[in-house]
C-alpha cells in the first residue's frame, strides 16, 4: 500500500523526482544524494524521510511509472478480431502513447539515454502481458492464427517497443490516437495496401 502523504511531503518528493530526472539528462553516471538535494532545493534529513539512497529513489520513480503503465493497459473493452473498427480506437491503446507523453522525461532517459536494463525488460513484460491478454480476447481460437502464439507474442511485443521508442526519439510527430491507429492496422492488415504478402497457415 502506498503511504500516504501530506501536500507538503508530496511537493518534495515531486522536487526531488524532477531534480534526479534533471541531473541524469545530463548524462552523468554518478549522483550523490547532496547534488539532488541542491538541485531540489532540499535538505538532507528531507531526502532521507523519503529514500535510503540513490539507488532507493531510483527504483520507487521507476516502479511508479511501471505501474502507471500496467493501470494504462488494463482492458476494459473484450473485441472479437472481425470486430474491430478502425472509428472506434482501443481506449487502452491510446492511453499506453498517453502515459508515454504524461512520463516522457522519465521515457527519454531510462528508455533511450541510459538505457537501463532492468526497466526495459520490465517495460517488455507488461507489454508482452497486455498483447497475451489482447490476443486472447480478440483471437481466442489459435487457429485462425498464422505463426505459433508465443512468436506472435514476442514478435508484436518487440514492435510495440521498438514503435515507442522511434515515437520518442521523432519528437512525439504523432498523437496517442494517430500512433493507436496505425500500430492497431499493421497488426490486423500488415504493412501493404493490398493483401502481398499474407500467408496461410499450414
Amino acid at each position: 500500500m502506498q503511504e500516504s502523504l501530506d501536500p507538503r511531503q508530496l511537493k518534495s518528493k515531486k522536487k526531488i523526482h524532477e531534480a534526479l530526472l534533471k541531473i541524469l539528462a545530463k548524462s552523468k553516471e554518478t549522483i550523490s544524494v547532496k547534488e539532488v538535494c541542491d538541485e531540489a532545493g532540499i535538505t538532507r534529513p528531507t531526502f532521507y524521510k523519503h529514500y535510503n539512497d540513490i539507488p532507493s529513489l531510483m527504483n520507487c520513480m521507476s516502479e511508479d511509472v511501471l505501474q502507471d503503465l500496467r493501470d494504462s493497459l488494463i482492458i476494459r473493452k473484450k473485441i472479437l478480431i472481425e470486430d474491430v473498427t478502425f472509428n472506434e480506437l482501443p481506449i487502452n491503446m491510446i492511453a499506453l502513447f498517453n502515459h508515454i507523453q504524461k512520463h516522457h522525461v522519465f521515457y527519454e532517459i531510462f528508455l533511450i539515454l541510459k538505457h537501463d536494463p532492468h526497466f526495459v525488460n520490465e517495460v517488455k513484460i507488461i507489454l508482452e502481458e497486455f498483447i497475451s491478454i489482447g490476443l486472447h480476447y480478440s483471437t481466442p481460437n489459435e487457429e485462425k492464427l498464422v505463426l505459433p502464439l508465443s512468436l506472435l507474442i514476442s514478435y508484436v511485443t518487440g514492435a510495440y517497443l521498438e514503435s515507442i521508442i522511434w515515437w520518442i526519439k521523432n519528437n512525439y510527430s504523432y498523437s496517442p490516437e494517430q500512433m493507436t491507429l496505425m500500430l492497431l492496422k499493421i497488426s490486423i492488415k500488415g504493412p501493404y495496401t493490398d493483401d502481398m504478402g499474407r500467408f496461410v497457415r499450414d
